[in-house]
């Protein structure tokens, strides 16, 4: 049981995870940037004994966001779970980074959309690049697609939210849901 869980992304594609999270915590704080999004969420939860704080946040202007998201933890306190879905890969080091003068121990997943298993990506310099703390276990969570015979999709919610909480339960540096190969077959 984790007395704070951070959820960044999480009302939708990974609604279903946020959900099965909150029955992890005492407290969840989930970031989006609609509070339409958030209130869905927020009825969503089942668990009585969560604190739910939702935070409107647009990761589009960084600065803000990081300002922001770092006042709120120093109100509530430092999450031992972090879980971030972004549309842009770089800005879940610098999430980490920020976090690192009040970090304790705990975990960060970064879900990454497939095209960071496209072997002419340079996915590993990005977080080669970047200092991530080392208070931090960092884990990156992939997601792939699903391929039989000559037919291949996309994941879809259920299978991704199944497969991010099966990352958080058996950590990995770097997990993949489905399967990135043969490539050339993604949808």
């Amino acid at each position: 049981m984790h007395e704070h869980i951070l959820i960044i992304g999480g009302t939708g594609m990974l609604k279903a995870t946020s959900i099965a999270l909150a029955d992890r915590c005492n407290l969840l704080t989930s970031v989006a940037r609609t509070e339409r999004s958030l209130n869905a969420l927020d009825q969503a939860l089942a668990r009585p004994g969560v604190f739910h704080h939702l935070l409107p946040l647009d990761w589009t202007e960084p600065a803000t966001f990081l300002d922001l998201l770092v006042r709120h933890l120093n109100r509530v306190g430092q999450p031992s779970l972090v879980l971030a879905w972004l549309h842009q890969d770089e800005f879940g080091p610098r999430i980490a980074a920020a976090l690192a003068p009040r970090c304790g121990t705990g975990d960060f997943f970064q879900v990454r959309g497939s095209a960071a298993a496209d072997p002419t990506s340079n996915a590993e310099s990005l977080f080669e690049a970047n200092t991530v703390p080392t208070c931090m276990r960092f884990h990156q969570i992939i997601l792939g697609f699903h391929f039989t015979g000559n037919h291949s999709r996309w994941l879809n919610d259920a299978e991704i939210s199944a497969g991010v909480l099966a990352a958080i339960d058996h950590p990995k540096d770097k997990t993949i849901i489905g399967t990135v190969t043969p490539w050339s077959a993604h949808p």
